[in-house]
């Protein structure tokens, strides 16, 4: 069946404006396996969800979740309703977010044939690798990616550094380009963390996987440097499970290393509640929900300076940054943290500030809702919407 999530009352009115009907893109829906794409879609239909100017959403499934056939069914469904639904006028916007490989390749098709019919279109740019993607493509696919960016009303990305690459590179209008960071809806109170009662609790959260660094969380969990000191640490995610059960017990972690696959929101805030430390030693990432989640809960996070995190985290002063693949600076930043609750407090509670101030969903949602309004009004009203930064 066709993923579709509707916010918002059926006859509310922006002011003067009729509701805006938009079509959001995003491979896997908002199922688990759409990862942060989907958990950021879910945070931020909460936020508008029942008030007088929410935008009437669809979320359209573009790839799938099972095999290719299913992948192929879910996007000629897509391509269908984007056709049929801005030809007829049915929507006001369509919102693609865009990563890389496939994810390209069907929100160019799906976003050129929505420009084509008349319909307006915001990209949201999320592929933790998608410079590195685009620099191996042929001049040709360039070129393509390059129109569809172009015709965009406008482009979101996560930072500085994507707002360059786009302007120099593939030559969308800075006017085009609006800086909004990923949010997430806070827990109703995050108190201080507790301080020497029981093990520290380390937790990950992420996709299973190399790209995440879990084989090197592993190695710095087995570590000598962590033998001695009091901690267990839980592994939750999708991926390959039995992969990385089979070398927690070949590391000898079995009493302190649980991995409980993949787990839903309620869960997933239980386990924040009670963690410490957020460990995500990744190798490429644009700006990780699974941190700004810790941020929200007051948890000390040690993460990699890679995509955006360097633009927003600063180490030793709202998180402790580490090289991707160093396991034993790692093993160090853990264990310098197990120590020392103190300096743990101090990030968690520098971290928090900067959630409420930057990263809180319902500064993300209005950020987002000004560039609907904008993408279906006057070209001036536009231009002015695009110079977003972060309240």
């Amino acid at each position: 069946m066709l993923a579709r999530l509707r916010v918002g009352p059926t006859d509310s009115r922006l002011g003067t404006r009729p509701r805006l009907d938009v079509t959001v893109l995003a491979g896997g829906g908002v199922a688990h396996t759409s990862g942060g794409v989907g958990t950021l879609m879910l945070y931020l239909m909460d936020a508008w969800q029942g008030q007088p100017d929410a935008p009437s959403v669809r979320v359209l499934d573009t790839r799938g979740q099972g095999g290719l056939a299913d992948g192929a069914w879910r996007f000629l469904v897509a391509l269908l309703d984007v056709c049929w639904s801005a030809a007829t006028g049915r929507v006001s916007l369509v919102h693609a977010h865009m990563t890389t490989r496939g994810s390209a390749v069907r929100k160019c098709l799906l976003c050129g044939i929505a420009n084509l019919l008349g319909c307006p279109t915001i990209v949201h740019m999320h592929g933790a690798d998608f410079i590195a993607f685009h620099a191996g493509l042929r001049p040709i696919y360039q070129r393509l990616i390059a129109i569809v960016l172009r015709r965009a009303r406008h482009v979101i990305v996560l930072g500085d550094g994507w707002q360059r690459f786009l302007t120099e590179q593939v030559g969308v209008p800075r006017a085009r380009i609006a800086v909004v960071m990923n949010g997430v809806r806070g827990p109703q109170s995050a108190p201080p963390r507790r301080a020497g009662v029981g093990p520290a609790r380390l937790l990950f959260l992420g996709r299973l996987g190399d790209r995440k660094g879990v084989p090197d969380l592993i190695a710095a969990l087995a570590s000598p440097r962590l033998a001695g000191l009091n901690w267990v640490a839980t592994i939750a995610g999708d991926g390959d499970a039995a992969r990385f059960a089979t070398a927690v017990t070949a590391a000898g972690l079995d009493g302190r290393v649980s991995l409980p696959g993949w787990t839903d929101r309620s869960r997933t805030a239980q386990l924040l509640a009670e963690a410490d430390i957020l460990v995500l030693p990744s190798y490429h990432e644009a700006l990780p929900i699974a941190v700004i989640e810790a941020l929200a809960h007051r948890v000390a996070v040690i993460t990699t300076p890679v995509g955006v995190i360097p633009e927003v985290l600063i180490d030793d002063v709202n998180a402790v940054l580490v090289a991707p693949g160093a396991v034993a600076p790692l093993a160090d930043a853990i264990a310098a943290l197990i120590e020392d609750p103190a300096r743990r407090r101090r990030l968690a509670d520098a971290g928090h500030r900067l959630f409420l101030a930057r990263f809180d969903i319902a500064v993300v949602a209005r950020q987002i809702l000004r560039l609907y309004i904008a993408a279906t009004t006057s070209p001036a009203a536009r231009a002015g919407a695009a110079q977003l930064q972060p309240d």
